[in-house]
C-alpha cells in the first residue's frame, strides 16, 4: 500500500474513512484531506455521517444537510443521516417515493425497523459505499476520492464491525448481499484505507494504539495515515531552559509570568513529544503531525495550512 500520494491521486485508494478519539479534531484533518486533494483537481465528495456540521460557516454559506453541495472547485459535501439513508434505501428497492412512504413510513414497520440492530449504521456506510461506485454521464466514476468524517471511536467501530456481523449472522438476502459488498470495499486496500487522528496526549495515544490493533488484526481493514493534531512547539533548547529558570528566581510581576509561560509551554511540548515518539516507534512513516493553531475559530486559511503539511506533492 502506497502511503504517500501522487500529485493526481493516481493509485491511491478512492475511499478514505477517518475516525479517532472524540474531540481531537477528527473532523478538522477530515477537512484537510479534502482540501489538499480538491486543490490537486481530485473531484471530492467529503461525507459528514452523523456528525456537528460546521463546513457550512467554513465556507460562508448555510448549513451542509443530506443533499449533495458544492464548496469550491472540486469539492461537495453532504450530511448522512440514518433517516435519510433509510428512505433513499428504500425508494431505490422499491422504485416510488409514494411506495416508499407507504411502507417504511407506517407506524408498525418503522417501529420494527428501529429495533434492528445495525440498520442506520449499515444504511450509512452503504450510502458511502453507493458514492464509491457511483458513475457519472461519462460511465467513468463521479467521485476521484470519498472521505468519510466517520463517527468518534466507539461507534465508528461499530459502523465498521456491522458489515462484518451481519455477513456472519445471516446467509442470503438483499442486505446480506450490500454487506459483502461493503466489506470488500472496506477490506480492499486499493480502494479503501482507514485514517486516525489524535492527540499528543497518554489516554488519545494509547485509544490510538488499540484501535489500529482492532483494525488490522481483528477487523482486518487496511491502515492509513495516523494524524497527531495540535502538537505544540518547544521554542526553549536545553540552554536556554536553564536560564528561564534562573532568571524566573528573581523576576517580579509581568516578567515572572512571561517567563513562567515559556517554561510551562516547553514542559508540554516535552510531554507531547514523548507521545510522538511513542506513536512513530509504532507506525513511522505513517504519521503526520498537524501544529496547535493560536486561533479561537479555525478558518478555512487555517484548515488550508494543514493540508499542506499532509503531503507535499511530488515533483513532475
Amino acid at each position: 500500500m502506497r502511503d504517500t500520494p501522487n500529485k493526481t491521486g493516481v493509485g491511491e485508494p478512492r475511499f478514505l474513512l477517518v475516525t479517532g478519539k472524540g474531540g481531537v479534531g477528527k473532523s478538522t484533518v477530515a477537512l484537510a484531506l479534502a482540501r489538499q486533494a480538491s486543490r490537486r483537481g481530485r473531484r471530492v465528495l467529503l461525507m459528514q455521517l452523523h456528525t456537528q456540521d460546521r463546513l457550512g460557516q467554513l465556507f460562508g454559506r448555510s448549513e451542509v444537510g443530506t443533499d449533495i453541495v458544492e464548496l469550491a472547485p472540486c469539492l461537495s459535501a453532504v450530511s448522512v443521516t440514518a433517516q435519510e439513508a433509510m428512505q433513499e434505501y428504500g425508494t431505490m428497492i422499491l422504485r416510488s417515493k409514494l411506495l416508499y412512504r407507504a411502507v417504511f413510513e407506517n407506524q408498525t414497520v418503522s417501529r420494527f425497523l428501529k429495533v434492528i440492530p445495525g440498520l442506520p449504521e449499515l444504511l450509512m456506510l452503504g450510502k458511502a459505499y453507493h458514492h464509491e461506485r457511483e458513475l457519472g454521464p461519462d460511465g467513468k466514476h463521479r467521485w476521484d476520492l470519498i472521505i468519510v468524517d466517520a463517527p468518534a471511536t466507539g461507534h465508528g467501530l461499530y459502523l465498521l464491525r456491522i458489515p462484518i456481523v451481519i455477513t456472519s449472522a445471516l446467509r442470503v438476502g438483499h442486505m446480506v448481499d450490500e454487506a459483502k459488498n461493503m466489506l470488500a470495499l472496506l477490506r480492499n486496500p486499493d480502494r479503501c484505507r482507514i485514517e486516525l487522528v489524535t492527540l499528543p496526549e497518554e489516554m488519545p495515544v494509547s485509544e490510538t494504539m488499540e484501535l489500529a490493533t482492532t483494525l488490522t488484526d481483528e477487523l482486518q481493514l487496511p491502515l492509513g495515515r495516523i494524524f497527531v493534531n495540535q502538537v505544540v512547539a518547544s521554542d526553549l533548547t536545553e540552554h536556554e531552559r536553564a536560564a528561564v529558570v534562573a532568571a524566573q528566581r528573581t523576576a517580579v510581576g509581568a516578567e515572572r509570568s512571561v517567563l513562567g509561560a515559556a517554561l510551562f509551554r516547553h514542559e508540554r511540548a516535552t510531554a507531547q513529544h514523548r507521545q510522538v515518539e511513542e506513536l512513530a516507534a509504532r507506525f513511522g512513516d505513517r504519521l503526520r503531525h498537524f501544529p496547535r493553531l493560536p486561533v479561537q475559530a479555525l478558518t478555512l486559511a487555517d484548515v488550508d495550512r494543514l493540508a499542506d503539511l499532509i503531503d507535499p506533492p511530488e515533483q513532475p
